[in-house]
């Protein structure tokens, strides 16, 4: 972590969905309609945002948006953002998708993904 970029980013995948799939599957949608950065309470409070209240997550490589929920078991300086999200409904992946914060140049010897977890980023709120 660095003084820019204080917190360390993983990911989930929620289990209605598979990578990016079925996101336009409006009954999975009701129970998970947004993506979703977990954080802990005490940074939320440090940010002056509630549960609900969009922010940016921002690293090196670029900025998406998702939505805040509170996770009191998580070290203050990790977040967990939602894997594969994408609103089919307008055609836009770019907004809320983690592959904009990642370097694809950069990819595991051995399976050969991006690197998703383990990422420096930092949390910003409004515009």
């Amino acid at each position: 972590m660095t003084q820019d970029y204080p917190l360390l980013l993983t990911t989930y995948k929620h289990e209605n969905f598979f990578h990016s799939a079925f996101r336009n599957v409006k009954a999975l949608r009701r129970s998970c309609p947004d993506p979703t950065v977990e954080i802990h309470p005490n940074l939320a409070g440090k940010l002056g945002v509630s549960e609900g209240e969009w922010v940016y997550i921002e690293t090196e490589k670029g900025r998406i948006r998702q939505k805040v929920k509170l996770n009191a078991f998580l070290d203050e300086r990790v977040i967990i953002c939602s894997y594969g999200w994408w609103f089919p409904e307008n055609g836009d992946w770019r907004k809320s998708n983690i592959n904009m914060l990642v370097d694809f140049t950069e990819a595991d010897p051995v399976v050969g993904s991006t690197h998703l977890r383990g990422v420096h980023c930092k949390i910003t709120v409004g515009a």
